[in-house]
């Protein structure tokens, strides 16, 4: 009948430096691509923008702000202490 016993399984390869036929890592390309990425897009020149689109943008968010401070600390200073 022959052998029926089960074929022997390779060992596992765990170390990547002790073989030099294991595949490489592939963790390896990730920073220098995003470093490129990040340079392209740093470097590229930049679009006009009218003043005037640009400050009203920037009136806008400054007047937000003002808004979200003022409003709760005027709320909070009319309301009667506990001491009265």
């Amino acid at each position: 009948m022959g052998n029926t016993s089960p074929p022997k399984a390779k060992p596992r390869r765990t170390d990547p430096e002790r073989h030099p036929d294991a595949p490489q890592r592939p963790g390896k390309s990730i920073a220098p691509l995003q470093a490129l990425h990040l340079h392209r897009h740093l470097h590229r020149p930049r679009p006009h923008r009218d003043d005037l689109v640009y400050g009203a943008f920037v009136g806008g968010i400054l007047l937000l702000g003002l808004t979200a401070v003022t409003v709760p600390a005027r709320a909070a200073l009319r309301r009667e202490t506990l001491d009265e």
